[in-house]
């Protein structure tokens, strides 16, 4: 809960785009799959840019319309990958789609050692 309080009170100032650093890292993954949810809804509600940093491929296909394989450091754009999925929901985690993009994101990764995903 501490982590959505924080997200909400950073909407509070209504800023133009909302800076998201692994704020669900620490949280269990069926907590994580809840706090997923309030935050496609937050974003739904007020349609802010959000920048999210990951290392969950998982996490960034489900709550990303694009994602961004950087290398390593110096970090540069190795790749974008648009998401497209036609639902967004906790069942959708397990369909051929969404585990489509994680393979393909993954195949990035496993051939840049160290590579990040944003």
């Amino acid at each position: 809960m501490q982590q959505l309080i924080a997200i909400v009170r950073s909407l509070v100032l209504d800023p133009d785009i909302l800076l998201l650093d692994e704020p669900f890292s620490s949280i269990d993954e069926i907590n994580r799959v809840k706090m997923h949810a309030h935050l496609l809804r937050i974003h739904k509600q007020t349609s802010k840019t959000t920048v999210l940093v990951t290392h969950s491929l998982t996490e960034a296909v489900n709550l990303s319309s694009k994602v961004i394989v950087l290398t390593p450091c110096p970090a540069r754009v190795k790749k974008i990958f648009n998401i497209h999925l036609s639902v967004r929901s906790e069942e959708a985690l397990f369909s051929e789609e969404f585990l489509d993009y994680v393979k393909a994101i993954r195949k990035e990764l496993v051939n840049e050692p160290q590579a990040n995903v944003v």
